[in-house]
């Protein structure tokens, strides 16, 4: 398998694992703080509360989705660029790709796979594409926000829907409804990315 090149100082997949335990680190505080926050007139709202604060904390997790899935593609499609042209291959490759046709279930991460191992030689293990696929299945069916959409993720990730349809949304078989443990394996899968990357550092003083 091939080795990734950066310069000294500018090692993407260490940054890049560093800023998503950072943004971990920092919706587990936001959670924390919404969870310890003083609840006004418990007596008369108690149970309210309880419900309102489990749909804040479900759009925070949204967003988790939302955000993660917009950054890995940012950065994996700078890294594809940026190794391509280390190699001596015109980045427009990469643009060529994306703009065949798609064969049948060749999704965006398919897409970034082929890229990774047709332009540079990169193989990686297949869990982790999977868990890609599921990370961006789900941020995409909060992107559409249809029925239909919520209907094909639950057919595959059933693990991410509730029985109790809180909101009235009329799904036939409940809710799509993120917790903690939904956003922490959305962390877990993009900085699972990083860390596989193999990657040498290059410039001066260093080998």
């Amino acid at each position: 398998m091939s080795t990734l090149v950066f310069d000294s100082g500018e090692e993407l997949p260490a940054a890049q694992i560093a800023q998503i335990r950072h943004r971990a680190a920092y919706v587990e505080t936001l959670v924390g703080c919404l969870e310890d926050a003083p609840r006004l007139e418990p007596e008369l709202y108690g149970s309210y509360d309880d419900w309102y604060l489990q749909a804040l904390e479900d759009g925070l997790f949204r967003r988790v989705f939302v955000v993660e899935v917009r950054e890995w593609r940012r950065h994996v499609e700078d890294l594809l660029r940026d190794q391509l042209t280390r190699n001596g291959v015109d980045s427009a490759w990469w643009d060529g790709l994306c703009e065949a046709p798609a064969a049948s279930g060749d999704g965006e991460v398919e897409r970034l796979r082929r890229g990774l191992a047709e332009g540079l030689g990169l193989e990686l293990p297949g869990a982790l594409w999977r868990d890609l696929e599921e990370l961006v299945a789900v941020a995409r069916t909060i992107a559409e926000g249809t029925r239909v959409a919520r209907a094909v993720l639950q057919r595959r990730y059933e693990s991410y829907f509730s029985d109790l349809d809180a909101f009235g949304d009329g799904d036939p078989g409940g809710r799509l409804t993120l917790n903690a443990e939904h956003a922490r394996r959305a962390f877990a899968a993009v900085e699972a990315f990083w860390a596989a990357l193999p990657y040498r550092v290059v410039g001066e003083g260093v080998a």
